[in-house]
């Protein structure tokens, strides 16, 4: 773990992992973090958590470096995940590059009603998550034309290995 000002290095070798906690959000140090890792060229598996976090005056204005890496990461093996309870305030551009949207409850009306398109249910007239406990709503923006309801982490688990 690391709590630095300045972006760690990323590993040069398979197998590891970081987690860095920066003391203040410098736009510059997490451009220099993203793009280290994508020089890297090695796979991996990046979390932004919460991904709004990663705005800086606007859904458009964040680090160059997480631009490219959302852009280009794929190729080498680079998966970006990244959650947020404000999805109408993160970067625009984890929601044109997702190649999986996964959604929980949400409180706020408009996150809603953003999970409800970028999911496609309101093209089927639904108006409401309407989530219980443990269910959640799954699309592949890429090649589903329907989110799939799952009532527990186990179906998706099971659907997909």
């Amino acid at each position: 773990m690391f709590q630095t000002e300045k972006a760690p290095a990323a590993f040069k070798t398979m197998g590891n992992r970081m987690v860095w906690q920066p003391f203040d959000d410098n736009k510059n140090e997490y451009s220099k973090f993203f793009l280290d890792i994508l020089n890297t060229g090695l796979p991996s598996v990046v979390n932004v958590d919460e991904a709004i976090n990663m705005t800086f005056g606007g859904i458009d204005n964040i680090p160059r470096g997480l631009k490219i890496l959302l852009a280009q990461g794929r190729l080498p093996g680079i998966h970006v995940f990244g959650g947020t309870q404000e999805v109408a305030r993160s970067p625009r551009q984890m929601h044109s590059q997702a190649y999986h949207v996964i959604s929980f409850n949400v409180i706020n009306d408009y996150d809603e009603r953003m999970m409800l398109k970028m999911l496609r249910l309101n093209e089927r007239g639904m108006k409401k998550l309407g989530l219980k406990q443990y269910e959640f709503w799954h699309i592949r923006p890429d090649v589903d034309d329907k989110a799939q309801l799952y009532h527990s982490w186990e179906e998706l688990v099971n659907k997909i290995i």
